[in-house]
């Protein structure tokens, strides 16, 4: 091992022991793999000498062994759809081969690098969509939506044969709120579960085109933002991706943000008959009605388009991936992660493209070249060579593939962004670490939304309240008088911009909301105290997946208080397109003979105490702000594998395959109390994101578990720098093998037991994990 107090036999160097006990545990299975699945294979190979002092063993002092030349995909073959494959000679030993060397040490030194093979037949189909995309729940939403538009059709319809509906008594009451805020406050919950089906739809989207024939929609699915960033403005990715479908339909959903705005305006009132006998009479306001109708009947459209082209799509899933743990799940035998060498201090997305523009990942079923009847489910490179470990130092580490990023240095499109190479040249990791915040979420720009909202809100009370405005109402400064279709332009103007102005309030605070969903994992993971935080406040978080209500129990239970909080506002702030809308209102006084623009004064008082809750919750989002702070944005699967393809948590039992279900996988994080935690003092399963110890032997920027050796929190880290007033550089660390990735065998034990319990009772060779 690394040195005599690691050994198992002080004074004397193990590592030829070790070889050879590996090669004894794999030899059955790497011989029948031989024997049954002899590969030819053409292509360039190379031989590189190992000279292994063996001590009597009979371990070959010089083992060669061979490796095929993995050529990088080019831009070409990705838009092409031609994928690279590994190729190897024919190269079969005989029987008398290399006669005085072990059987195993001779397969191992005639094999062929192992390959990843998709593999299709006689597997479960992956369609698996959330509940929210499965046709029941959007037929039920397609039925309601159907009774909105029969509504609008048929007041539309009976406002321009009859007198209007009945009669407008007076400012308020229950009449005034059927006509001003009941047709908002539905509109408002189809727009919020339409909001969800578009969430969910953006959740699964990267896997679908993962999925796809397509190289150009495969190529582009890591990159594609699986998480809501802004509401504010269309997500036309999915064009790019090849996925025209789905960007017509988020350009169809995007375009419902105007439905509330128009639905408080939606009635009017109007003077049927002569100035003697007449009176004012409810009506549906022409324009405005038949325009949320078109919304509408586009949003059917969009949805039973949705449906089909769902029901028609291979999802490449087995469960809904919400978290952070059912990406690691995907990640356990993939054989992408050597391309994400040193990703973690990347910028922004533009590195990412950069990177990995000429990849065409696929996810599914696959199969090795030496093992076509052993199938697994991950994310893997077709034609690229497996993930292979050897023994280095004393340690397990991660074999790099004949083509490493991390050899050369990309050149990153940002000014500032980290390079490839950087980790190895001394990149400042704790500067990288605390770079990225959303730019609304600056503390900057969190002191000028504060101060902004603050004083607008208490000039809006001065406004309103100051000489009782709000009771003795206001010159409109508009035509007041209604056409015959029930348009008026002081009606329209006062519901339809303060509606229009309150929905950009919320779709806003909407942003603000899943940003701080979707980083609370990291927020928790990098505590202070180095602690780190349990599964299910951290792994298992799934905040930017969860229903409105859903969101805010859990996050109370987790004592994630801040985002329960900033949940529950979500839904305040759903309610102030409402309000806004239908609180004003041109009101004739018979006293003056004057149009006045009046409020409803039980809406108005609501609008005023739910701004107050909008306005004076913004400087919360201080508390907690730099704990949320990462290296670069964790918005779509490059990113977040970005912090996970050097984890040590890849090849744990507790994402080992077979998985056959999300419940299986929390049941194992939640409940498994293992040896390895054991000896890591883990107590329970902890997680903690920051620095810790790479599975190559050196310094990363990711997610470990607590208590593992190089795992620690940046906190720490920050404090123990600054307290020592200097900046010392970050040199990568390799953990002691005896007590971190391999245990401690007791005296006695037969040397390979010894070696089997230091991988823990699992199946980690050197051929593949």
């Amino acid at each position: 091992m690394s040195s005599d107090y690691d050994s198992v036999s002080p004074g004397t160097d193990d590592t030829p022991y070790i070889r050879f006990a590996i090669d004894q545990l794999t030899r059955d299975e790497e011989v029948r793999g031989s024997r049954a699945y002899p590969h030819p294979s053409t292509g360039a190979e190379y031989s590189a000498d190992r000279k292994i002092y063996d001590e009597g063993l009979g371990y070959s002092a010089s083992q060669r062994t061979q490796k095929a030349t993995f050529v990088a995909p080019t831009a070409d073959r990705a838009s092409t759809g031609l994928l690279p494959t590994a190729t190897r000679s024919s190269h079969i030993p005989s029987a008398d081969a290399n006669l005085g060397e072990p059987a195993t040490s001779q397969f191992l030194a005639s094999s062929q690098t192992d390959i990843l093979v998709p593999f299709d037949q006689d597997v479960p189909p992956l369609r698996f969509l959330p509940s929210i995309l499965r046709p029941l729940w959007l037929a039920i939403f397609l039925f309601l939506l159907l009774w909105a538009l029969i509504g609008l059709l048929a007041a539309g319809i009976w406002s321009s044969t009859h007198l209007g509906f009945e009669h407008y008594t007076q400012l308020g009451g229950s009449r005034y709120f059927v006509y001003q805020y009941l047709p908002t406050f539905l509109g408002t919950l189809l727009f919020l579960w339409l909001l969800q089906i578009q969430i969910a739809v953006q959740r699964v989207a990267p896997f679908i085109a993962m999925a796809s024939m397509s190289s150009r929609s495969r190529a582009e699915g890591p990159l594609m933002t699986m998480l809501p960033t802004n509401f504010l403005i269309p997500n036309l990715s999915y064009f790019r991706a090849g996925m025209p479908v789905l960007g017509s339909c988020m350009v169809v959903f995007w375009l419902q943000i105007f439905t509330l705005p128009l639905l408080t305006c939606l009635f009017n009132v109007f003077y049927f008959g002569s100035p003697q006998t007449g009176s004012w009479r409810w009506l549906a306001v022409q324009g405005v009605c038949w325009t949320v109708f078109v919304l509408y009947v586009l949003l059917f459209v969009a949805v039973l388009t949705l449906c089909v082209w769902l029901k028609l799509q291979r999802t490449g899933l087995k469960w809904d991936p919400r978290s952070l743990a059912d990406t690691i799940a995907l990640l356990d035998r993939s054989n992408i992660t050597r391309d994400y060498a040193n990703t973690e201090v990347f910028h922004d997305a533009k590195d990412f493209r950069a990177r990995l523009a000429a990849r065409s990942d696929r996810i599914g079923y696959w199969h090795t070249s030496r093992k076509p009847n052993e199938t697994f489910y991950t994310i893997g490179e077709e034609g690229a060579d497996i993930r292979r470990y050897t023994l280095e130092r004393g340690s397990i580490q991660e074999k790099p593939s004949p083509v490493d990023h991390s050899s050369f240095p990309d050149t990153p499109t940002t000014p500032g962004a980290g390079l490839a190479g950087d980790l190895e040249s001394g990149v400042d990791l704790d500067a990288a670490r605390w770079r990225h915040l959303p730019w609304y979420l600056k503390p900057s720009m969190v002191l000028l939304w504060s101060i902004i909202a603050i004083v607008l809100y208490l000039a809006f009370l001065i406004v309103s309240f100051v000489n009782r405005a709000v009771v003795h109402g206001f010159n409109p400064l508009t035509n007041v008088e209604p056409s015959s279709a029930g348009f008026s332009a002081t009606n329209f103007t006062f519901s339809f911009i303060p509606a229009l102005i309150a929905q950009f309030l919320f779709l806003a605070w909407l942003s603000v909301d899943y940003s701080l969903r979707r980083t609370q994992p990291f927020a928790n993971m990098a505590s202070n105290d180095g602690n780190g935080a349990p599964a299910e406040r951290s792994l298992l978080l799934d905040y930017p997946a969860r229903l409105p209500v859903s969101v805010t129990v859990t996050a109370v239970l987790c004592a994630d208080y801040h985002v329960a909080w900033f949940s529950f506002m979500t839904l305040i702030t759903a309610c102030l397109p409402m309000l806004a809308g239908g609180c004003f209102w041109a009101q004739f006084y018979v006293s003056t003979q004057t149009v006045r623009v009046a409020v409803e004064t039980s809406g108005y008082y609501a609008l005023c105490v739910f701004l107050a809750f909008y306005a004076f919750s913004l400087p919360f989002l201080f508390v907690g702000l730099h704990s949320r702070k990462l290296p670069h944005a964790a918005t779509t699967l490059a990113e977040n594998v970005s912090f996970l393809y050097q984890s040590r948590l890849l090849g744990e039992r507790e994402w080992r395959a077979p998985l056959g279900s999300k419940t299986e996988l929390v049941t194992r994080l939640v409940t498994a109390t293992t040896a390895r935690e054991r000896e890591l003092n883990s107590g329970e399963g902890r997680f903690v994101f920051g620095r810790c110890i790479g599975r190559d032997g050196k310094t990363h920027i990711g997610i470990d578990r607590v208590g593992r050796e190089g795992a620690r929190s940046m906190g720490d880290t920050l404090t123990s720098r600054h307290s020592s007033g200097s900046t010392s550089d970050l040199t990568p660390q390799r953990p002691r093998a005896a007590h971190t990735l391999l245990a401690k065998p007791s005296v006695g034990t037969p040397f390979h037991e010894k070696v089997r319990s230091s991988f823990h009772g699992e199946d980690r060779r050197e051929q593949y994990l």
